[in-house]
């Protein structure tokens, strides 16, 4: 069986696993799994499947060292990257309104020390996350271009968020880890930029303060104009071409290759010797209308 197969299959397996993870910890308290249930309903799944797929955990993983200016260049994508997923956040919102119980909503009602609050939507989405998408799922190996690989690695993340609020950002989010991991062939700057990117909302809460009932009201009531969207758009633009630069950039450092990567590969595209051309994309394409269907429903409440 081809590698892309291989991943597809262990994304629909993992989004089964998260699904049903519920019925195997009902004993473990509801706060507790809404606060640090990805550790269980993920990473270890994660950890389980990588120990017993047919492949180098470590290589899998990309579980290597890297250049310590990569962290500058994680810092500075970091930044370009705010008015580009703030652009596409603003995006969802013109056309399908605020998500009523999307993630502005559940991080306005998160309970808790900021420190507890940067656990939650920072540290343990970095870690977990990171180990499904940018390690289990995304295999170098799989006989695609970097382009491809990134593309395909930012669709899983998307559609793993399901909420339409977030589709198009974490979608844009997860091009670009993917093509940090590939490049650097480490895990690592995926996830320094998933954590810097997650810690901007705890950031803000701590310099500006929490909202009150009032002000959360008072901003889920609020609508994107065209006007503003206009200069979001322009703003994203700016940061898109920031990114750009920093991604050839550090190819340049890391002296990346991708015809090189394709041909060192070119004899290692089959995982397990079965094949069926029918689940090449199979999962991916049931989940993305699962998803649609999802949201449709959502949006027709």
């Amino acid at each position: 069986m081809s590698r892309q197969r291989v991943v597809g299959l262990l994304f629909i397996l993992m989004m089964l696993v998260m699904e049903l993870s519920g019925i195997f910890t009902f004993f473990i308290p509801e706060q507790f799994m809404m606060d640090y249930g990805q550790f269980i309903s993920i990473l270890i799944p994660v950890i389980i499947i990588g120990i017993l797929i047919k492949d180098g955990f470590r290589e899998r993983f990309k579980l290597n060292g890297f250049k310590l200016s990569t962290v500058l260049v994680c810092m500075a994508v970091a930044i370009a990257v705010l008015p580009v997923t703030g652009f596409l956040g603003d995006l969802s919102t013109f056309i399908f309104g605020r998500n009523p119980i999307g993630i502005e909503s559940y991080v306005m009602e998160l309970k808790g020390s900021l420190f507890t609050q940067w656990i939650i939507l920072a540290l343990t989405p970095a870690i977990c996350e990171e180990a499904l998408f940018r390690g289990l799922l995304l295999d170098k190996k799989a006989g695609l271009s970097i382009h491809t690989l990134a593309i395909m690695n930012g669709l899983m993340f998307s559609l793993f968020h399901i909420g339409y609020d977030q589709l198009l950002y974490t979608f844009a989010l997860g091009v670009i880890m993917a093509y940090l991991a590939i490049i650097t062939s480490s895990i690592f700057p995926a996830v320094i930029l998933h954590l810097i990117n997650n810690s901007w909302s705890i950031l803000a809460q701590g310099a500006f303060g929490q909202l009150t009932a009032e002000e959360t009201a008072e901003m889920m009531a609020s609508q994107v104009t065209l006007s503003s969207l206009s200069m979001s758009l322009i703003y994203g633009i700016i940061g898109s071409i920031i990114i750009v630069f920093l991604i050839k950039r550090l190819m340049k450092k890391y002296k990346y290759n991708d015809r090189e990567r394709l041909k060192e590969n070119a004899q290692d595209k089959v995982i397990y010797a079965v094949e069926n051309k029918a689940i090449t994309y199979l999962p991916q394409i049931i989940m993305f209308f699962l998803v649609l269907l999802a949201n449709y429903l959502l949006i027709s409440m």
